[in-house]
């Protein structure tokens, strides 16, 4: 069993599962199982997931890139999860800066766990990172944070994997290669580092006992793909085996456990459940996308984007529903090649509103955000302006594309866009094709 996450960490936990180690699938047609809502951030990266000697399962991430908490929450059964909680395990350490890609490994000699993670201080240039830890029995009360591994250099990712009697603490030198430390109890402390078998592109490891040999997962930070597969006969000689391996797309700094296929299975048959299931045909006909949906009176409107080969879209078109299940094709509103003067290609992303019996119809062309009108929801529009209304600028950098349109219940009418970055105008009341001159990112 695989725990890894999507992007960012912006949606939580995704579990995927494996019957060599080697190639992955997905669980639960790749859907969160557990959403992030804790933390300075509410991120869940770095995702590590053991099993504790009753069964219960125990998770732990990073849930900020700046911060002094890390997230944990547990479960029985991978489904039902208790409600996650941050705990502050350096907020009692002066200048903490962040804590990465925390980690849990039961102590069966001191019969509690032990939880480390990566942490660096804003009072030191440059950045140089350390492991902390700390233990508790319960995940209710913790010790504090204590200085856990500074081998002499700056080191990120630590995780330790028991391997005959030994306790090895794998780590990431700092801009440099991946390497272990060796202990003879799991506390440490942990020295006689080895010599660096990555180069610097590699990060975030799980190490494991495979067979009579060894796997190492690393995240390839720097590449497209990402997660990729490491293998030893005797941990002194690495191998990158990466090739052998498939990984769905998106796996990243992962945590890997060993678990019965009993308490995966009915996650399995959910999964080819869901799978099985035929999608419904699509609403509209022919290539659309961006759909913008509106009521006007008794009927619903679609106004999407009537897509073509590399986005060279030239034209807008309206579709009617009175029951949101059969629609009409109400023809071509809008054709940017014959009815527009500054445009005549990439016609996107459009939106639609009504005030005093007048449509509003705002839409991209050219990277560029046009307003035209008309006296019916349906039927040809009119260029507004003959100019754009929006164009990109110095003050307000991307694209001029994907307006959104909406009359707030007081009457007063915004006008949303952006790439990257968010911008809000408010338009004018009588007149929404003009705005009042200012914007608010």
């Amino acid at each position: 069993l695989m725990a890894t996450f999507r992007n960012n960490g912006e949606d939580g936990l995704h579990l995927q599962w494996s019957t060599n180690a080697f190639q992955w699938q997905t669980l639960g047609d790749d859907r969160s199982y557990l959403a992030p809502t804790v933390g300075e951030s509410k991120l869940m990266r770095d995702p590590c997931l053991i099993q504790g000697p009753d069964g219960t399962f125990h998770l732990v991430w990073t849930t900020s890139w700046t911060g002094k908490t890390i997230g944990y929450a547990s479960s029985k059964d991978l489904v039902k999860w208790t409600e996650p909680v941050a705990i502050p395990v350096m907020a009692d350490v002066p200048n903490c800066k962040l804590c990465w890609a925390p980690e849990i490994r039961y102590d069966a000699r001191n019969k509690n766990y032990l939880i480390y993670w990566t942490s660096s201080f804003t009072d030191e240039k440059p950045e140089y990172w350390r492991t902390y830890a700390c233990t508790t029995t319960d995940f209710k009360t913790f010790t504090k944070a204590k200085l856990f591994f500074d081998p002499g250099h700056s080191q990120i990712d630590g995780s330790i994997l028991e391997a005959d009697g030994k306790f090895l603490l794998f780590y990431k030198h700092s801009w440099q290669g991946n390497r272990f430390a060796t202990a003879d109890k799991l506390e440490g402390p942990y020295t006689n580092s080895s010599p660096m078998f990555s180069d610097e592109g590699w990060e975030g490891g799980w190490p494991m006992r495979f067979g009579d040999g060894y796997l190492f997962y690393l995240d390839h930070f720097k590449s497209r793909d990402r997660m990729g597969l490491w293998y030893s006969k005797d941990l002194t000689s690495w191998s990158n085996i990466t090739a052998q391996a498939t990984f769905p797309r998106g796996t990243l700094h992962c945590s890997v456990l060993k678990v019965k296929r009993t308490l995966l299975e009915p996650l399995i048959s959910q999964a080819k459940r869901d799978l099985a299931v035929t999608p419904p045909k699509p609403i509209l006909e022919g290539h659309t996308a961006d759909p913008h949906v509106s009521v006007f009176d008794d009927t619903y409107y679609i106004y999407p984007t009537s897509d073509k080969d590399e986005w060279k879209t030239t034209d807008f078109s309206a579709w009617s529903s009175k029951d949101l299940v059969h629609w009409n094709n109400e023809g071509m509103i809008l054709d940017v090649t014959k009815d527009l003067k500054w445009a005549n290609l990439r016609a996107w992303a459009p939106a639609m509103i009504r005030r005093d019996g007048t449509y509003f119809f705002y839409f991209c062309a050219d990277a560029k955000i046009g307003v035209a009108t008309n006296n019916a929801p349906t039927g040809r529009f009119k260029d507004a302006l003959d100019r754009p209304l929006i164009t990109s600028s110095k003050e307000y950098p991307g694209q001029a594309i994907d307006p959104f349109a909406m009359i707030d219940d007081d009457g007063q009418a915004y006008l949303y866009y952006g790439q990257g970055n968010l911008y809000a105008y408010k338009l004018k009341p009588d007149v929404p094709a003009v705005m009042t001159g200012y914007a608010e990112a």
